[in-house]
């Protein structure tokens, strides 16, 4: 069971929303001809923020929040008062800079000496006067750690269960931070329970995200231009969490990151140049043609074992990083790190096994037979390596 267990509820996000009836919100930068169905109900129009904390060392309130687009005038016109929260003194606010990345708007508010957590009281004109706490910085509970990270939306528990059992036994992961984002069927605390009797944690932390994810793709060439949530919170995670951490692992509860000759990724890492490593892999699927695919969620990753050879898709790509010698330029994506690469680009030591089976049916259908099974060897060893092997379905 892990030492440090703890539990972040939206109320404890230091969040700030437009009014509802603001005459003011965002404006979506696609037009309107190319916002598909269910687009508006699914853009985030009045969020200006997802979280403030207080950086690691203390002299630096980060806010983090969507693409600000058309509200970015107000906040850069504004102005903010900052307390500490210890002794209700006002802390000097030396430099107050809003600055735009990929997908994300951050607020940068100086401070004239190091405080703990703060109040802030931010004046953006006539988007209106703001009260918002700037949370503690959690850096220390992810020092030194091999931490994997990942959003919790649709998918079973067991599915995560599973996938955190699979990253502490093949790669020595002691340190978890799993991200509720608006889960139907699951709360935090049920995402607690069913994660904190694994071993070999000593640290899990399980957080409410709970924003819009923003809608998917659209035509005319507007690509996923408003999904706005998970970069967010990769802009959080990094800065309120992982500074002081080994490596972070970034993956998906469909995906499970093997190596040739199954070391470590965080030991591959050790010797990564610039502390990063981008890797691809392969869709991974059953021969299951026994199977009702209604039955789904009953499934588990250890029942595939086939490489996916007639899939079509692309295999995404995916990371792990040493955050102490990431720049601060290098912004987290979803699928590598801003300016950062390995000399070949992909790492051929890293495989990714995309399972194509283990998804809720939002985007990829369930595969079905494969025409040509071929058994994946590598992922048979992997699987036995974490004693998962008595439990896979036997070639039929």
């Amino acid at each position: 069971m892990a030492t440090n267990q703890i539990i972040i509820e939206k109320e404890q996000l230091g969040s700030a929303f437009i009014c509802a009836d603001s005459p003011t919100v965002r404006t979506p930068s696609r037009p309107k001809e190319f916002r598909q169905p269910g687009y508006d109900e699914q853009f985030d129009y009045h969020c200006l923020f997802y979280d403030a904390f207080v950086m690691d060392g203390g002299s630096e309130i980060r806010l983090v929040g969507p693409l600000l687009l058309n509200l970015a005038e107000y906040v850069e016109a504004g102005n903010a008062t900052v307390t500490d929260a210890d002794t209700d003194a006002t802390v000097p606010v030396t430099n107050y800079c809003l600055k735009h990345m990929f997908k994300v708007s951050v607020l940068e508010l100086k401070l004239a000496r190091p405080l703990a957590q703060a109040h802030c009281n931010l004046d953006f004109g006539a988007l209106g006067i703001f009260t918002l706490s700037a949370g503690a910085n959690q850096a220390a509970l992810f020092a030194s750690k091999r931490t994997a990270f990942t959003l919790f939306k649709y998918e079973p528990l067991s599915w995560l269960v599973d996938w955190a059992e699979f990253n502490i036994k093949y790669h020595g992961v002691n340190a978890l931070l799993v991200n509720h984002n608006n889960c139907p069927h699951a709360s935090t605390q049920e995402i607690m329970r069913a994660l904190q009797h694994l071993t070999g944690l000593d640290t899990l932390v399980v957080g409410h995200w709970p924003y819009l994810y923003g809608p998917a793709a659209g035509g005319g060439g507007y690509g996923w231009d408003s999904d706005f949530c998970q970069i967010g919170l990769f802009e959080q995670a990094r800065h309120k969490f992982f500074s002081q951490a080994e490596g972070v692992l970034n993956g998906d509860i469909d995906e499970l990151v093997i190596t040739e000759g199954h070391a470590s990724i965080f030991e591959l890492l050790l010797h990564a140049p610039e502390g990063f490593i981008r890797f691809g892999g392969n869709w991974i699927s059953g021969n299951l043609e026994h199977e009702n695919p209604s039955n789904f969620q009953s499934h588990k990753h250890r029942d595939f074992l086939y490489i996916a050879s007639d899939s079509q898709d692309q295999i995404s790509t995916k990371w792990i990083v040493d955050p102490s010698v990431c720049g601060i330029e290098n912004q987290w994506r979803i699928h590598g790190v801003k300016a950062l690469k390995t000399p070949n680009d992909l790492s051929a030591q890293v495989i990714m096994c995309h399972f194509k089976d283990i998804n809720m049916k939002w985007k990829n259908t369930f595969m079905g037979p494969l025409v040509k099974p071929v058994e994946y060897a590598i992922l048979k060893e992997a699987f036995r390596k974490v004693g998962w092997l008595k439990e896979v379905r036997e070639s039929v």
